[in-house]
């Protein structure tokens, strides 16, 4: 076999290779998109019911149909994407049966979506929150009653 033809089979396959990866691209793009359309669309959805509720539809308060396991996936896997690390920590800790560390405060985040929350982010948003409080152990808690003295005094 010549050199020539070598190198032509070569780079043939090369650019097989290449248009499967610009079409790989392309599919990745378009399911990037729907992605993003579809996350905006269920975290609209999600803050509508929580408000129409009062509250947040993934507390134990309420009872979701068992039709809406679907195998393995969890409910509320993606409950924290899209809002604001504040509101998604606040409800963690309204959830939490009891104080919880920094460390445990980020992996719940992370199983809501919320994976971009790190102990330093967290660490920086629970000094600003308010209606928390830290134990002398370094664990936190949500207080509502905190919270809602502050809001009403801003509001009078």
């Amino acid at each position: 076999m010549s050199t020539q033809n070598s190198e032509t089979i070569y780079l043939n396959e090369l650019i097989q290779d290449e248009m499967a990866v610009v079409t790989a691209d392309a599919k990745l793009s378009a399911a990037l998109a729907e992605f993003e359309i579809a996350s905006r669309r269920y975290a609209a959805t999600r803050d509508w019911v929580a408000m129409s509720l009062a509250g947040n539809p993934y507390a134990a308060d309420y009872e979701w149909p068992p039709e809406v396991y679907i195998g393995d996936l969890k409910i509320g896997r993606f409950r924290f994407i899209h809002m604001r690390i504040g509101d998604a920590i606040k409800e963690v800790l309204r959830e939490a049966n009891s104080p919880i560390g920094l460390a445990e405060i980020v992996s719940r985040l992370g199983m809501g979506s919320l994976q971009a929350a790190t102990l330093r982010s967290v660490n920086a948003a629970l000094m600003q929150l308010e209606g928390i409080e830290k134990s002398a152990d370094g664990k936190y808690q949500y207080v509502a009653s905190m919270d809602t003295e502050r809001r009403m005094k801003r509001m009078f």
